[in-house]
């Protein structure tokens, strides 16, 4: 749950901390109903020296612009191609909004950053320990991470202190 007066980049953030981003890459929201794509500024002038761009920039525009039933696409690190489906299940603008996003459910780590996106993840994820490679393992820290963690409470704290990519 985030507040309608958040910027669509601190939504933005807020969702790629939750997926373990180690802020690396590049990244951008899509509206395909739209057609808009919400991006920061750094990322815009990056983009831009491959030629012009069609987007907004996402650290001026609030989370109040989308529409509840919104089905948005969340893109990171464009060479692993991560994308997070974003849903705009309800906006309730009868209660205080909350200071902070926070976490209501999950399930899961998130993603390991550049292991090689969604189908190594998953070869990753299907590999017992001692099958490892041993190179992969001393990369990633020296052992297998757990995937299936999700600590709801760690994350909300964490969520309490932006920004998130620091």
């Amino acid at each position: 749950m985030i507040s309608g007066n958040s910027s669509v980049e601190i939504l933005e953030r807020a969702i790629l901390y939750m997926f373990n981003v180690d802020w690396g890459h590049m990244y951008d929201l899509y509206n395909p109903e739209t057609g808009v794509r919400y991006e920061n500024q750094r990322n815009i002038d990056a983009m831009s020296e491959w030629g012009p761009r069609d987007s907004i920039n996402s650290e001026k525009v609030k989370v109040s612009a989308f529409n509840e039933g919104e089905k948005l696409l969340l893109s990171y690190d464009y060479g692993d191609g991560w994308e997070f489906e974003v849903n705009i299940k309800k906006i309730d603008d009868t209660k205080e909004p909350p200071k902070y996003p926070y976490i209501i459910s999950g399930k899961g780590l998130g993603i390991i950053d550049d292991i090689g996106g969604v189908w190594s993840l998953e070869d990753y994820y299907n590999t017992p320990e001692d099958e490892m490679n041993p190179e992969l393992l001393d990369w990633i820290g020296g052992e297998k991470i757990d995937l299936d963690k999700f600590d709801k409470e760690e994350l909300n704290e964490g969520l309490q202190h932006p920004p998130y990519w620091e």
